[in-house]
């Protein structure tokens, strides 16, 4: 019996120790909202592009804020999920009906929490 107990048991403490450390990563990875800075160029300012963006955001539950930029280009900084962001960018390629994109850049940031979707005006 003894023999036995010297093999279970580092099996249990080892089993135990991965299901807590699963759970531990699971819990993280089910909880981390990417966040996307995106700035889209073309005829992209006049058009609605920031009200129809805080449309889109709000139906489709992402976070952050939209807001025209100086040289002329709309800029987003978005949260969400994996399909939020991908329905967001999508949508972005082609912008809203008086809309000509032209080029859209993507970059990946540190998460950022938002609490809701804000249209930014200067």
């Amino acid at each position: 019996m003894a023999g036995l107990l010297h093999i279970w048991v580092p099996f249990l403490v080892f089993a135990a120790i991965s299901i807590v450390c699963h759970d531990l990563v699971l819990f993280t990875f089910e909880n981390y909202m990417p966040t996307v800075h995106v700035v889209i160029k073309g005829r992209v300012q006049g058009v609605y592009f920031r009200a129809s963006a805080k449309e889109v955001a709000d139906e489709i539950g992402i976070t952050g804020w939209v807001k025209n930029t100086e040289d002329g280009d709309v800029e987003i900084m978005a949260t969400g999920n994996e399909e939020q962001l991908k329905k967001l960018l999508e949508w972005c390629r082609v912008g809203p009906r008086r809309a000509v994109v032209m080029d859209v850049n993507v970059t990946h940031k540190e998460e950022e929490h938002f609490n809701s979707f804000l249209a930014i005006r200067k």
